[in-house]
């Protein structure tokens, strides 16, 4: 799979350990799991250090100056069985049709929590396609409330994602999730109800599985296998690189999974997890 240059591959990868602490650049098999979280300070600087952004406390915002609106589906302060109430009434939302063709941005999400007092960083990358360069970023620290419960991350998660959005100026074309889309047991992960508030198409790119299974799959880069659930295939495996442990690839909104999901345009050279 095409990705970008050395120095694109080595700026992600600061980016990554700075927020998250962990080198995407290593097979997994080198990795030795850890609890670590990078001080908030050294994400600042890498946010900095790219240019045209002003970190501060509690996010990162761009030189224009212009916050996007995000819409209000429903309440987020709710019990667990309101929320898998609330998966379930959305999860019929998904689109499962790709709308995506030649992305200019594509934008990648994630989550990192610090030491101390129940904060957590959310950050949203935005990157120009298909040269992968860093053109915006959205970033900030905040207190979560929801519990961690496998199955309903997205109430955890969702909200910070959902704040360090609103700082971007730039509106992606695709957004990469790590998390689940629809390979999740009421088929509504955090990709899908990312994408299901944003209007936007979204890919899960999960570490691990929540539910199913899949066959065995090669070695090498490229590598793919079904993920299956209740006879219903809900995502691949993918092995991005060789050696490394692959990721589980799955519809979140307005994307398919044959055409768009597996498809070259859409996960160009993504980081091994």
């Amino acid at each position: 799979m095409p990705g970008g240059s050395q120095g694109d591959t080595q700026s992600r990868g600061r980016l990554a350990f700075a927020v998250t602490g962990e080198d995407v650049n290593q097979p997994c098999h080198l990795k030795t799991p850890k609890a670590y979280q990078a001080p908030w300070g050294d994400v600042k600087a890498e946010l900095s250090r790219l240019g045209g952004f002003t970190a501060v406390d509690g996010g990162a915002r761009s030189h224009y100056n212009r916050a996007m609106l995000v819409q209000q589906v429903h309440p987020w302060n709710v019990t667990t069985a309101e929320a898998c109430a609330i998966q379930l009434r959305l999860a019929g939302q998904v689109s499962r049709k790709n709308e995506v063709s030649r992305p200019g941005l594509v934008a990648g999400v994630d989550i990192s929590a610090p030491r101390f007092q129940g904060r957590v960083r959310g950050t949203v990358v935005v990157l120009s396609y298909p040269d992968l360069e860093v053109v915006e970023i959205g970033a900030v620290e905040q207190t979560v409330e929801f519990p961690y419960i496998p199955g309903l991350l997205s109430f955890r998660e969702s909200p910070v994602i959902l704040a360090a959005y609103e700082k971007l100026r730039l509106k992606p074309d695709l957004i990469l999730v790590d998390g689940q889309g629809i390979a999740h047991p009421r088929r509504f992960g955090i990709a899908s109800h990312l994408g299901i508030i944003l209007g936007k198409p979204t890919v899960g790119c999960a570490k691990s599985l929540l539910c199913g299974t899949h066959d065995s799959l090669g070695i090498e880069a490229g590598s793919v296998a079904e993920i299956e659930h209740d006879g219903e295939v809900i995502g691949m495996a993918l092995r991005t690189k060789t050696g490394v442990r692959p990721v589980c690839v799955s519809i979140g909104h307005k994307v398919d999974l044959t055409a768009g999901i597996m498809g070259e345009q859409l996960l160009p050279g993504v980081p091994a997890s």
